[in-house]
């Protein structure tokens, strides 16, 4: 494994989540389950074996796009993402500008995706530790949202305890197939454009992205049965 250089940096994808088969499937797990996701995709493998650095992170590094890409899930639990992220960015002396992480965010309606190259406010714990520890603001974010929890009448519940329990549940099996089928799908693009020309890239691919995932949910059947 080579280390990054001037001339062919290295890309590092971090996804947040917390360690652990309880957590797994949990919508707080969304960024370890797409990185999960995008090194199947990259290997053609079903199953894809990391590697643990220190307790701090598993990481895979692959070639892809004619470029190194470091795939990583931190494991110092979410509300310390940065600790882990920190960890292999120095190790591998990646560049903050080289650094894309994806995370959960239930401001978003399910499947809608945002990409930011700031600070910007924020209660996700996660990505609140990555910019305290980072520093450097020029790092890539990439939310992709999960939705809020909602009551018998299809309302939306807004209250702090219905949201937590609500990231901290399962995805429904309607979404894990919509997670695999057409989000994810989609999403991989984002992340190749980033891989390929950075955060501009990424953006042009991002709203190519968000339209045919908009767009297929649309017009799937009513899958509500299996909810």
């Amino acid at each position: 494994m080579n280390k990054s250089d001037n001339n062919n940096p290295m890309i590092l994808v971090a996804g947040l989540g917390n360690p652990g088969e309880n957590f797994y499937k949990h919508r707080h797990n969304l960024g370890f389950q797409f990185v999960d996701y995008i090194a199947r995709r990259i290997s053609g493998s079903k199953r894809v074996n990391f590697v643990t650095k220190k307790k701090k992170a598993d990481f895979i590094t692959v070639n892809f796009e004619g470029k190194e890409v470091t795939l990583v899930k931190p494991l110092t639990f979410m509300n310390n993402s940065g600790e882990g992220i920190l960890f292999m960015a120095a190790f591998l002396k990646i560049h903050e500008e080289n650094i894309i992480v994806v995370y959960d965010d239930p401001d978003l309606e399910f499947g809608d995706l945002r990409l930011r190259h700031s600070k910007n406010e924020t209660n996700h714990n996660g990505i609140i530790s990555v910019e305290k520890l980072l520093k450097k603001e020029n790092f890539t974010r990439l939310r992709i949202g999960i939705g809020k929890p909602k009551d018998q009448n299809g309302k939306e519940l807004n209250d702090l305890k219905s949201i937590q329990e609500y990231i901290l549940s399962d995805f429904t099996l309607v979404e894990e197939y919509r997670l695999e089928n057409i989000i994810f799908n989609y999403t991989f693009d984002v992340i190749k454009g980033f891989i390929k020309g950075g955060y501009d890239s990424a953006y042009e691919e991002l709203e190519k992205a968000r339209i045919k995932i908009k767009d297929e949910i649309s017009r799937e059947p009513n899958l509500s049965f299996s909810e």
